[in-house]
């Protein structure tokens, strides 16, 4: 499945998620995948044998990933559980020259529990944008870390862990 951008409800309210198909491998072939939504769900089940994998995947390539709130909404990492949730088997199914996570509509970013091995097929940056009103991008509850990392907020970038 080749497209550069999708947008649930993009005529409506903005309230619907966008479902990735089980075992779906949506390859862009070296060009960005944008994905705006109240929630992106990777259905399947991860595994590391690609033999038994089922979970959903998204690829660029040598490009970038952008995953987007559409309505000022919360997005959680890891063990973070917000509006637009990004768990650690979904972040292990991206592959991306950088994973970009937010933009204006985003409020806040939380981050819990996320290490190099859910990022492991994202070959250099985790860009983190809680641009839009109030946002703040949050490191709580458990340590998380990177091997490299844009933050940026609205308002603040806190770390709570």
């Amino acid at each position: 499945m080749l497209f550069r951008s999708l947008e649930s409800d993009a005529l409506q309210a903005g309230t619907g998620s966008i479902n990735l198909a089980e075992s779906i491998a949506v390859d862009a072939n070296n060009n960005a995948i944008n994905l705006k939504g109240a929630d992106v769900i990777f259905n399947g089940t991860y595994d590391a044998d690609p033999l038994v994998n089922t979970m959903a995947s998204l690829d660029s390539g040598t490009a970038d990933v952008t995953i987007e709130s559409n309505n000022l909404d919360e997005i959680g990492l890891g063990d973070a559980l917000k509006d637009l949730n990004i768990s650690h088997d979904e972040l292990k199914s991206i592959t991306a020259q950088n994973l970009v996570v937010g933009g204006s509509n985003t409020a806040d970013i939380y981050v819990d529990n996320v290490s190099g091995d859910d990022l492991v097929n994202v070959a250099n940056q985790l860009e983190l944008k809680a641009l839009g009103s109030g946002g703040d991008v949050r490191f709580v509850n458990q340590d998380s870390s990177f091997k490299d990392l844009s933050a940026s907020a609205k308002e603040k970038i806190l770390v709570e862990t």
